[in-house]
């Protein structure tokens, strides 16, 4: 502990290498959209915005700053909650895992509603 009981933490980036070594064909296409997001880590809430979605995961951008990869829950409009695990943090932006899969048609649904982009 540091004087008068305050407590001292480094936050660093992390981004573990599982993403950038998987081959470009393992990785499924990620779509660019924007709209409000909210994750949920452990009691706290973090809002902000989806930047990229595929059915497998997700990159948010947060007001706050998370300081480490765990658990979340992402919130997004019209989706049921999506249970993730955040992969790499990078100052505001994070990325997520999710643990089940969206399905094809009800993602496609979704991206038509917000006119979303594919990323290449």
């Amino acid at each position: 502990m540091s004087p008068k009981g305050m407590i001292c933490c480094a936050v660093t980036r992390v981004r573990p290498s599982i993403f950038r070594s998987l081959p470009a064909t393992n990785r499924t296409s990620r779509h660019r959209v924007e709209c409000p997001a909210t994750l949920k880590v452990k009691t706290r809430f973090y809002f902000g915005k989806l930047c990229d979605l595929s059915p497998t995961g997700a990159r948010v951008q947060t007001r706050g700053m998370i300081k480490k990869p765990g658990d979340a829950v992402l919130a997004l409009p019209d989706l049921p909650p999506l249970l993730a695990t955040i992969r790499w943090v990078d100052e505001r932006d994070c990325g997520l895992e999710f643990r089940e899969r969206i399905p094809a048609d009800a993602l496609s649904r979704w991206l038509l509603e917000r006119d979303a982009t594919l990323e290449e």
